[in-house]
């Protein structure tokens, strides 16, 4: 029993220093611009962030925006992605297949079956064992996992996947296994083919837009002002959509 008394005061600790080392909402240059009638800080809340890695979830930062999610700071491919939902989640986070790693002093899981990395824990070492963070971290997602679930099943987000390649196929299928979830609209951002598609949202297929960004865009070197471009226009396209009756209305 002391044994499990200090298991959980060592939880407890662990995830306090967690919380208070999480970036809070927060007021910035960019999240003060006006898109659709919101400050682009409430207008990043009508996003969520699938991969490929954080570039986007940083995107949403800069803005002063920190919406909770799974896949918001996770490395995953789009096939894989696909191949989690299409499975309907139901083994991606079973803590027999997770890795617990270290990533500059900081503990992150990876899910070998699908190829996918779980960062920005917030756990550090040195304050707990490996596998008291891959509880913790499990736990946390698993809650965040669940809270993705009911926004797939109302279809109240545009969904963003940030692409490194042009793969129309792997925006086709990861828009189909979105859809097993309920009416959600893809906003599948990849490399533009010329400098002047820079910025661009078309309409792909049915709840797929694919938007085009400059190729040299990362979390580490953000066209931010064509990030913006491309989320103020993919808003516009859905709310087009819905006022045809050929869509949803995300949220307002």
């Amino acid at each position: 029993m002391a044994t499990a008394l200090r298991e959980s005061v060592g939880d407890a600790v662990a995830t306090l220093r967690a919380w208070h080392r999480r970036r809070r909402p927060r007021k910035t240059e960019f999240g003060a611009q006006v898109l659709h009638g919101f400050t682009a800080q409430e207008f990043m809340y009508r996003f969520e962030s699938l991969g490929e890695n954080c570039e986007f979830g940083i995107v949403q930062r800069r803005c002063g925006a920190e919406p909770l999610g799974p896949f918001r700071f996770a490395i995953v491919g789009a096939d894989n992605l696909a191949r989690v939902l299409e499975a309907g989640m139901s083994d991606l986070l079973d803590e027999q297949l997770m890795e617990v790693k270290l990533s500059d002093g900081r503990y992150v899981v990876h899910n070998p079956k699908y190829a996918i990395t779980f960062g920005h824990s917030g756990l550090h070492d040195g304050e707990l064992g490996p596998d008291r963070a891959l509880h913790l971290i499990v736990r946390r997602l698993q809650l965040l996992t669940r809270k993705l679930k009911a926004i797939l099943a109302a279809g109240e987000k545009i969904l963003v996947f940030r692409s490194r390649v042009d793969d129309d196929a792997a925006a086709l299928r990861l828009g189909a296994a979105l859809r097993r979830f309920g009416p959600n609209v893809l906003l599948w951002v990849a490399p533009a083919r010329n400098a002047d598609a820079i910025g661009g949202v078309e309409l792909l297929a049915e709840g797929i837009l694919k938007g085009q960004i400059d190729p040299e865009s990362d979390w580490d070197n953000l066209a931010l002002d064509t990030w913006l471009t491309l989320c103020d226009r993919a808003y516009g396209c859905w709310r087009q959509l819905d006022a045809t009756g050929a869509g949803r209305n995300i949220a307002r």
